[in-house]
């Protein structure tokens, strides 16, 4: 599993070289877990045995891997606050949607944020807002401001783990391309161009984490993570859980669900983003069925297999072949999933066509 970390001290991302970003330095345990210890020794017990800031861009495995999370504490109190405001925000006040468990009565929110608990997980997403404002993706997430009232927000921490989910470039920016066509506003950012950025952001710390060493520090690779049981067990050994499969067996139903799922609002022809007629309603809901009758049948490694080739459905798109300009974008993605079947190819077939493009004006 990649998990790594160094120390440092809090600043700016506009003041932090690319090393430094690399490096994974933005949170500054040392001090943290020295305020921790002063706060045990007078006899302040922690509120959250376990904190998890999660962060990734949207369609990324974000909520299947943080329901997964979540049941490795069976029989614990666990608070899943999903898709927070960026910022020097609270997370109890700011949460989109919230997941309680474990506890003898049932709670509210706020009522929640008093009581002791096993495991809380507070989530960051690309949101339409950072678009707007300009803002970096990791500037927000670790927020100065954030940090200097985060106890009073969350409470006291036993112990607190940042954790970067990571999907590769060409499936994440399908699923993300699909979700803007399909959801419009409500698909979150919609600037390519920054997403691609964002992405770009996270892969260089995600890589610069997996080279520190310190187990502080998680990064997750989505892809790595659905398809090889050996690494979802060292994450759950890192996380102090008891490994479970359980909730491998269904798909999130947080974030809308999968973007590619026969149950989602429009469906796409190999070649872009073209709606298919919908001729016969009942057609598709018999398709429903079939599909939920037969897909508990289908091999692991063959949906695994499948996942890992969705970007083929939009392979011809000129919006999802402009993200590809970049040769940063391929390079990152193979240093951290290594070589996909066909990218290279494709990238190269992306470049040659922009080439011969420009040279012809």
């Amino acid at each position: 599993m990649h998990i790594a970390m160094r120390l440092f001290k809090v600043k700016s991302h506009a003041d932090t070289s690319l090393a430094e970003i690399a490096a994974g330095c933005y949170f500054n345990y040392d001090k943290c877990e020295a305020q921790d210890r002063r706060a045990l020794e007078v006899g302040q017990m922690p509120i959250n045995e376990l904190e998890l800031r999660v962060y990734g861009l949207m369609r990324s495995g974000n909520h299947a891997i943080i329901e997964w999370i979540l049941s490795l504490y069976p029989g614990g109190k666990t608070c899943f606050l999903n898709n927070v405001e960026h910022g020097a925000n609270d997370p109890f006040v700011t949460t989109r949607k919230f997941l309680l468990s474990g506890f003898e009565s049932p709670v509210g929110l706020q009522a929640c944020r008093s009581n002791d608990r096993t495991l809380l997980v507070y989530s960051y997403e690309d949101r339409k807002l950072l678009q707007e404002t300009g803002i970096s993706f990791l500037d927000s997430v670790f927020d100065p401001d954030f940090e200097r009232h985060r106890e009073d927000y969350l409470g006291q921490s036993r112990t607190r783990r940042n954790v970067l989910i990571l999907r590769d470039p060409f499936n994440c920016f399908a699923s993300r391309l699909k979700m803007i066509h399909d959801r419009g506003a409500k698909g979150g950012m919609k600037d390519l161009s920054e997403i691609a950025r964002n992405w770009k952001a996270l892969a260089t710390r995600a890589r610069g984490i997996r080279d520190c060493g310190d187990e502080r520090e998680i990064v997750i690779l989505f892809n790595d993570w659905v398809g090889k049981r050996a690494y979802r067990k060292a994450i759950s050994q890192n996380l102090g859980g008891q490994y479970s499969e359980a909730s491998m067996r269904r798909t999130s139903t947080f974030g809308g669900g999968s973007s590619f799922m026969p149950n989602g609002k429009a469906r796409y022809t190999v070649t872009g983003l073209k709606p298919r007629p919908r001729v016969f309603s009942r057609v598709k809901g018999i398709r429903k069925i079939f599909y939920r009758l037969l897909e508990p049948m289908v091999p692991r490694w063959y949906k695994v297999k499948m996942l890992n080739r969705r970007w083929h459905s939009l392979r011809s798109s000129a919006e999802f072949r402009q993200l590809f300009r970049d040769p940063d974008i391929l390079q990152l993605s193979e240093a951290l999933f290594g070589e996909m079947p066909g990218t290279r190819n494709f990238v190269r077939d992306v470049t040659s066509q922009y080439a011969s493009k420009t040279g012809s004006l």
